[in-house]
């Protein structure tokens, strides 16, 4: 059984963020410098979080996740960049950061997460209950729902 560490990334994880997007993305990955640009706006964004699944001294993976309203929809999360290593998928290393982002997003009271997928986490977001949009890439799971009563709304 692998142990992980689910750690909110700092400065100083920039640079295996990084490694990770060149191993997954080839020359298709933007430069450092936009890289360093973009890191600092996600990390400080109020409206999101941004998570590294760490196993010994190597990271696994990350992600990033943000929260959105919809009058459709209501409070909902959707997860932006999700990143996992071939080598720690296979030991459950997208299931348990995909976890901690929904538990993010239960504790700001969220209904619903979404994940669009190109189809390589498609295993697992079906192992993890969520549903497909039949138009479209997104996958969708109901984290709890409202029930309105009289001007009252109920937590379900």
């Amino acid at each position: 059984m692998f142990n992980y560490q689910i750690k909110k990334p700092g400065y100083d994880d920039l640079r295996f963020i990084l490694s990770i997007n060149k191993r997954m993305f080839k020359d298709k990955c933007m430069s450092e410098y936009q890289s360093k640009l973009i890191f600092k706006e996600i990390i400080t964004n109020s409206k999101g979080i941004f998570l590294t699944i760490i196993h010994g001294n190597r990271m696994a993976g990350y992600a990033y996740a943000t929260e959105g309203f919809s009058l459709g929809f209501g409070h909902y999360s959707q997860v932006v960049d999700f990143i996992v290593l071939d080598y720690y998928m296979k030991h459950n290393a997208d299931e348990i950061l995909l976890k901690a982002l929904e538990n993010w997003a239960y504790s700001i009271f969220c209904s619903e997460m979404r994940f669009v997928s190109d189809g390589r986490y498609e295993d697992m977001l079906k192992r993890m209950n969520y549903v497909k949009d039949e138009n479209s890439q997104i996958y969708k799971k109901q984290l709890f729902s409202f029930e309105f009563k009289k001007g009252r709304s109920i937590l379900k």
